[in-house]
C-alpha cells in the first residue's frame, strides 16, 4: 500500500491498495482519449486502485474506504464506510451514506454529513441517530449534519451515487449538530 507520494506506508497505517501488473495492458489499456486520466492511475508501474486499506503485523489486509469517499475532518482522514456501518446498526436506519461537505472554517477540511433512510414504519430523529453513533463509535465519527431522506440515489449496479448527495451538500433541512447544541461525549 502506498501513500499519496507513491511511498510504502508503515504497518497499521492507511494507504492505497496498488498493484503492479506482470506485463503491459493486463489491467487495462487506459481511458479512451484521456491520457491524463490514465496517467493519474499509475505511480510508475503501480496501478492505483482507489481503495484505501491497512495491513496488520501478520500481513492481513483490511479495507478502510474508497479514496474519493474518505473525509478529511479536523486533521484526520475519516472513513465514510465506518460511519455508515455504525449508522445502519441503529434499529430504525435502513440505509446510510456519509460524505464530506465543504467546511466554512478551513478550505482543506470537510464537515461530515450523513444522509439516512429509515426502515418502513420506523421513526428516529437525527439527534437520536447522532447519539447512537456517539455511543457506539469514536467521537470524531459523529456527523455534523444528518438528513433523513425518502431514498438514496443508486446506480444500476446498486451503488450509492454519492456525487449526487455531495452536490446537494448541507441543505437547510439537514439537522446541524452544532446549531442544535448537541454535545459529543468522549
Amino acid at each position: 500500500m502506498l501513500d499519496d507520494d507513491g511511498q510504502e506506508v508503515a504497518v497499521g497505517e492507511p494507504g492505497e491498495f496498488c498493484v503492479r501488473p506482470r506485463g503491459p495492458h493486463i489491467i487495462f489499456n487506459g481511458y479512451f482519449d484521456r491520457l491524463d486520466a490514465t496517467a493519474e492511475c499509475f505511480y510508475g508501474d503501480w496501478y492505483r486502485t482507489g481503495d484505501l486499506g491497512r495491513a496488520d503485523a501478520d500481513g492481513d489486509y483490511f479495507f478502510v474506504d474508497r479514496k474519493k469517499d474518505s473525509i478529511r475532518y479536523k486533521g484526520r482522514n475519516v472513513s465514510s464506510f465506518q460511519i455508515e456501518m455504525v449508522a445502519v446498526k441503529h434499529p430504525a436506519v435502513a440505509a446510510a451514506a456519509a460524505f464530506g461537505v465543504p467546511s466554512a472554517e478551513l478550505e482543506s477540511e470537510c464537515e461530515i454529513k450523513l444522509d439516512i433512510v429509515l426502515k418502513p414504519g420506523a421513526t428516529a430523529t437525527p439527534e437520536e441517530v447522532a447519539r447512537f453513533i456517539n455511543n457506539n463509535a469514536p467521537y470524531f465519527l459523529v456527523p455534523r449534519f444528518i438528513e433523513i431522506l425518502d431514498a438514496l440515489p443508486y446506480t444500476p449496479t446498486n451503488k450509492i451515487e454519492k456525487y449526487k448527495l455531495r452536490a446537494r451538500g448541507a441543505t437547510s433541512t439537514a439537522w446541524d449538530r452544532i446549531a442544535a447544541g448537541f454535545a459529543i461525549s468522549r
